[in-house]
């Protein structure tokens, strides 16, 4: 089966509920379903695949027992799906991802070309370069949940704003031009940080405590930069990655710190606007999730 990995974006209308469940298993309208859900089911069928894994409809929301089940099981989805199709363009789950991809921004540079085509007709095509004052985000990894779907996933087809890529856990690979392994890593947005986290998976020895613990600050830097839309998702959200890290780890885990590493506690908060503490608990306040 495929898992998708995608922004949702605010709330769907379409979705797994208790009251809704019943219709949804009869059967759903291809056409009522929004327009990223179409486009990865349109890829799963490409694929040769039979089966797509979609949290929304697969997961009953608003229902604590099925979430939490669900949540559990959330390493062997990603880590069990043949492969995961990240809908990284999309900013909602309206959106798509399969359309052309963005236009030059207003700083490229630009240059119209002749071509002439082998069936002898004349034509032009466009070239542009963007300047390389770093680059723009794509929506989902500005997203703390899609960390976890990223990290976990054994093969991930990535449908950028600019280019399509590839990445297992052997390599990484694009069809942007002139861009070596290294560099798409770092284009992608998961950074050389993940490749790395994740070999850890295919390694005889898993390496030294120390290293492990080292590689889930790093992690959580990654995570605390990253957008919630309900700030009571701040542990669930990367839940999945501590129950992965618990595989490796002796230590106990307490409210996204490992106690085989105190000074995890030594945490600062570098934006102010994050500095000023919820009027709900999150969690306790010696952990970096209690803000």
């Amino acid at each position: 089966y495929a898992a998708l990995s995608y922004c949702w974006g605010g709330d769907q209308e379409l979705k797994a509920t208790a009251s809704m469940i019943g219709n949804l298993i009869k059967g759903i309208p291809f056409s009522k379903l929004p327009k990223t859900i179409q486009d990865a089911i349109r890829t799963t069928w490409q694929l040769s695949l039979r089966l797509l894994w979609v949290d929304a409809f697969c997961i009953i929301q608003e229902d604590k027992v099925d979430t939490i089940r669900e949540l559990a099981a959330m390493p062997d989805i990603y880590q069990n799906a043949y492969i995961t199709i990240s809908a990284a363009r999309a900013l909602n789950s309206r959106e798509g991802f399969l359309g052309n991809i963005v236009v030059p921004s207003a700083k490229a540079a630009c240059f119209r070309l002749r071509y002439r085509h082998p069936s002898g007709s004349d034509g032009t095509v466009i070239t542009f370069s963007e300047p390389r004052d770093g680059h723009e985000l794509d929506p989902i990894e500005t997203r703390a949940w899609t960390l976890q779907e990223s990290f976990l996933s054994r093969r991930i087809l990535r449908y950028g704003a600019s280019h399509l890529s590839w990445s297992c856990r052997e390599n990484v690979d694009t069809d942007q031009p002139g861009t070596t392994p290294v560099q798409a890593s770092q284009w992608e947005g998961d950074r050389l940080l993940l490749l790395q986290i994740r070999s850890i998976r295919t390694r005889s020895s898993y390496g030294d405590t120390a290293q492990t613990l080292q590689l889930w600050v790093y992690l959580v830097e990654e995570y605390t930069r990253r957008e919630l839309g309900m700030p009571r998702d701040r542990l669930s959200a990367i839940s999945a990655l501590a129950q992965f890290f618990s595989v490796i780890l002796t230590c106990d885990y307490a409210a996204g710190i490992w106690l085989g590493d105190l000074t995890q506690l030594l945490w600062i908060c570098a934006s102010e606007c994050c500095q000023r503490r919820p009027s709900h608990c999150l969690a306790p306040s010696w952990s970096w999730a209690s803000i």
